[in-house]
């Protein structure tokens, strides 16, 4: 039988449940504004790619998000409908489509981030300095686990 100490100083138990507490936190800032947080990922994954390149598609929005190309997928054809991004045509891949924020979009993303910010700052608070290296070793964790496929 599994002590309760055993549970807790499993990594894997922990990052669980500090996902989940993250994800209620966010969600109580996007909820209002009509937005998941998938939404959001994909709405800063669009806006953050399009700084750094002329061009953006849904598959360097789904490696630069470390997002499922069918959860994107649908994630894209829900933003278009509600006006927040649109899919043009790429000027040299006829099956790609490059996307942008629209002005609504972008104002929404700006709205959001803005809003997500303060959660942010609150949540990571009691890590102090540490707040580098966590996010230094998930990085870690995030290339293996992309490395081995997971």
């Amino acid at each position: 039988m599994t002590s309760a100490n055993e549970i807790r100083e499993n990594p894997g138990y922990q990052l669980w449940v500090v996902t989940n507490a993250w994800q209620r936190s966010v969600r109580r800032v996007l909820q209002p504004l009509g937005l998941t947080h998938v939404q959001f990922a994909v709405l800063a994954s669009v806006a953050r790619l399009c700084h750094a390149a002329d061009v953006v598609t849904q598959a360097e929005v789904c490696r630069w998000g470390s997002l499922d190309a069918n959860m994107a997928s649908d994630v894209v054809r829900s933003l278009e409908s509600r006006g927040l991004l649109v899919r043009l045509d790429h000027p040299t891949d006829r099956r790609a489509h490059r996307l942008e924020l629209t002005e609504a979009g972008q104002e929404l993303f700006a709205t959001a981030r803005a809003a997500i910010l303060p959660v942010k700052e609150a949540f990571f608070a009691p890590l102090g300095a540490d707040g580098k290296q966590l996010a230094a070793m998930l990085e870690k964790l995030a290339k293996a686990a992309d490395a081995e496929g997971r």
